[in-house]
């Protein structure tokens, strides 16, 4: 959640208004600005802001106690440096986590492609599996037809109905003089 103004305060043995102060002026201000959150109107300021403030007091101080030889442009210099080095802290780690989620991500599309490729076979081993079906049912069909058609035809031959012996004698007597007729011609 990060420190109160107060908190930051008493660590730099100041008061509470100087640090209001310091935070209120450029390019403290824009550089802190993003690490400050007011919760039930209390200001907490993260870790990365804190150290903001905290090096903006130290250069301060060493500003008043630094050698006056040294040239004012110098110390603007290294001012910026030291008040950008947090910041560039925080957005390296912030790459680190970044590629550390992206390998991750990577990994995660890898297996589902995996996964991807075993579903292709599973489908592949199910459609084969539903045409060897489909074959036997259609094969099946097939057999229930041509069993259907040898039960009718053994049906219809029994349905004829059988001669009696005298019927097929009086038959037999008949094709006898048939015959008999078509050789006297």
């Amino acid at each position: 959640m990060g420190k109160t103004i107060k908190q930051i305060a008493d660590e730099l043995g100041v008061s509470k208004q100087a640090v209001q102060k310091r935070l209120s002026r450029e390019p403290l201000y824009t550089t802190v600005a993003p690490y400050i959150s007011t919760i039930d109107g209390v200001k907490y300021i993260a870790v990365v802001g804190e150290n903001l403030v905290k090096s903006a007091f130290s250069k301060s101080s060493v500003d008043k106690t630094s050698d006056l030889s040294i040239d004012k442009s110098e110390n603007l210099s290294i001012d910026k440096t030291d008040l950008y080095t947090p910041i560039i802290e925080v957005l390296q780690a912030t790459i680190d986590t970044l590629q550390g989620q992206l390998v991750a991500k990577d990994e995660q599309i890898r297996t589902l492609q995996e996964q991807l490729s075993a579903k292709d076979v599973q489908i592949g081993q199910i459609t084969a599996a539903m045409e060897s079906t489909a074959a036997a049912l259609t094969a099946a069909q097939a057999l229930h037809a041509a069993d259907k058609k040898t039960l009718m035809l053994i049906e219809d031959k029994e349905s004829e109905r059988k001669l009696s012996f005298w019927e097929r004698r009086a038959a037999k007597k008949a094709e006898k003089k048939a015959r008999k007729e078509q050789s006297d011609e």
